[in-house]
């Protein structure tokens, strides 16, 4: 249908996506994965949430890589996991798409998690899996136990208490206090997806949400949209003869049109990259 209607317009063709569930009980129930990924052009695995307050205990929101103490049943519950499960399952890897998040899971933790502000756990070798409750809503996104990337940064900036850790095997970062704990990404994280995507040969990223994101710039300290930019600088690659175009901001007597921005593209390991998308972003910067 799309292809025809493409034709009689003399336009470029639409794409038919969809967003999809990450854990292999959720996929193997709701999805004939050879029958989907043969009639979408991109499935986009939503590859965050694997952990949150309604489970009672902390758990990393988006983990890169698995645990290896953890429980047989989450074992699969990180990027790493949730991709091989849809390859396994028939999907085309480049078809695939991971799902990356701009904000972060928190817990009001309640019980002392072993932390003074010296010497960081000293009662247990990781903080993962104390028992914990959803933490206070954030102040702008007024949801508990969520909180967006700037109000993340926000915290830890304002109260000492609140340290940055990195957790080596899972390649995340998380902050952690003795009454609170935070599971999200950064531009290190986000950084590392982005190579293992490029690595594994999948097809790009979705991201929940630019707005969740640090719009200016000015409360991480990152520039504009810091989680957005770090997987768009990870990935996207401007070819040469395109370079005489601002990067931040279009001139007003630029005359680029649509189908031409459309009709350039680049390849990256067989990520096919529209240089549309390029020049979108960063209109959205503009804003």
């Amino acid at each position: 249908m799309f292809q025809q209607e493409a034709k009689q317009a003399g336009k470029e063709k639409l794409l038919l996506t969809c967003a999809t569930a990450a854990a292999r009980h959720r996929i193997e129930a709701g999805y004939e994965v050879e029958e989907v990924c043969k009639y979408f052009d991109f499935v986009s695995v939503m590859t965050y949430d694997y952990h949150g307050s309604w489970e009672g205990k902390t758990g990393h929101n988006s983990p890169l890589y698995g645990m290896r103490n953890e429980r047989k049943k989450f074992r699969e519950w990180n990027i790493k996991g949730s991709m091989n499960v849809w390859v396994e399952l028939g999907c085309p890897k480049e078809k695939l798409n991971i799902g990356l998040s701009a904000y972060g899971r928190a817990f009001s933790l309640l019980r002392d998690p072993g932390i003074t502000n010296s010497k960081p756990m000293r009662k247990k070798k990781t903080s993962i899996g104390l028992k914990a409750g959803a933490a206070e809503a954030g102040k702008y996104t007024r949801e508990a136990g969520v909180l967006s990337y700037y109000e993340i940064c926000e915290s830890i900036q304002k109260n000492p208490n609140n340290r940055v850790f990195w957790h080596r095997e899972m390649s995340v970062p998380y902050v952690s206090s003795e009454t609170l704990w935070i599971g999200y990404d950064n531009i290190r994280s986000v950084t590392l997806k982005m190579q293992f995507l490029k690595e594994h040969g999948y097809g790009g990223v979705i991201i929940w949400s630019l707005d969740l994101d640090d719009k200016t710039g000015e409360i991480c300290n990152e520039g504009p949209f810091p989680i957005f930019n770090a997987a768009k600088n990870e990935l996207l690659i401007v070819p040469d003869h395109l370079s005489n175009i601002n990067k931040k901001c279009l001139d007003d007597n630029d005359t680029l049109s649509i189908e031409q921005l459309f009709s350039q593209s680049t390849t990256i390991k067989g990520i096919n990259l529209s240089f549309f998308l390029y020049f979108l972003l960063h209109v959205i910067m503009c804003i």
